[in-house]
């Protein structure tokens, strides 16, 4: 083999080892790219979980306190048959002191899924999320004793939170008010 062929093969390897070389990186970097994607989304739905799980365990400690005082009616649905059963100046006390600690658990379902969200898919997550507290919020301004608690309490609690809960009182107001008439 001549020089000429030696350099030429020489050549030649070094173009497959460039190729090679090329190839490795975009792979590899392909790979890094997709590995950092589903690393991100794996972070989001964490961030979102972890979003649940704060509002959820407030919740759970409302729904014990509520299951050791049913005669304080504090579920979603009041009791057809406690409506007209009056409760003693006790029980009125801890039943606000109830309302109070679900308000708080409002609170933080709200602040927790009106947090500034850049990313479409978390937002999403946490709007779907939002949209059953928000028809659970609205049960219970529906309820003369929780309104009223509500009024009580207001000044207690953060601003976005009061304007949101007072925008919902009032509608629910006015619902009840064009209902009753007509």
């Amino acid at each position: 083999m001549s020089f000429d062929q030696v350099v030429k093969c020489a050549e030649l390897a070094s173009y497959v080892v460039a190729i090679a070389t090329l190839w490795y990186g975009v792979a590899e970097f392909d790979r890094q790219r997709t590995e950092s994607r589903e690393n991100a989304q794996k972070e989001r739905v964490e961030a979102a979980e972890m979003v649940y799980q704060i509002v959820d365990q407030r919740y759970t400690e409302f729904v014990k306190l509520s299951m050791n005082h049913p005669r304080l009616d504090c579920y979603s649905v009041p009791h057809a048959d406690k409506l007209n059963s009056s409760l003693s100046e006790d029980e009125k006390v801890q039943q606000k002191m109830l309302f109070t600690h679900l308000t708080d658990v409002f609170e933080v379902a709200y602040i927790q899924y009106h947090k500034d969200s850049s990313n479409p898919e978390i937002k999403k997550i946490q709007d779907s999320q939002w949209a059953g507290w928000d028809v659970y919020i609205q049960k219970f301004l529906r309820r003369p004793a929780y309104l009223e608690t509500w009024y009580e309490i207001r000044d207690e609690y953060d601003e976005g939170f009061v304007e949101y809960m007072n925008t919902k009182a009032q509608l629910q107001s006015a619902t009840q008010i064009g209902g009753s008439s007509g």
